[in-house]
């Protein structure tokens, strides 16, 4: 629902290059909760069906001015992901680049930090 929405998206800021100079932009937003077809269509017909979107990270790198990266973090989570085998991320769609996925640990475990990089493919249409 809107409100289980609104409360995720309060719990993430965002820390993009701005912070060296840069000027890239990025921000955890709220997804349309509509099914659509890869072109954007809401059409009945289910070929190339994509699932609802609740939330989505989305952005723009630039590399002017010492920059070229833009990030969103959580604030502290008290989650214990110590019986799962790993994360699955959902539909990914982006500018066929290379991004990285970073976890970190409390701070019981010095920071310790769990990384691994995902490809962001172009959709069909050509649609960020």
């Amino acid at each position: 629902n809107s409100d289980n929405q609104a409360a995720i998206l309060d719990s993430w800021f965002s820390m993009n290059d701005v912070v060296m100079g840069g000027s890239s932009t990025g921000a955890l937003v709220a997804g349309d909760n509509k099914d659509q077809n890869v072109d954007g269509s809401n059409s009945d017909d289910d070929t190339h069906h994509e699932p609802k979107s609740f939330c989505a990270f989305k952005g723009v790198l630039s590399s002017a001015g010492n920059g070229g990266f833009a990030s969103i973090r959580s604030k502290e989570i008290s989650t214990n992901l110590g019986d799962f085998e790993g994360l699955e991320l959902g539909v990914v769609k982006g500018d066929n680049r290379v991004y990285k996925l970073s976890i970190v640990g409390p701070a019981s475990e010095f920071g310790v930090v769990y990384q691994a990089d995902f490809h962001a493919p172009v959709t069909e249409s050509g649609k960020e």
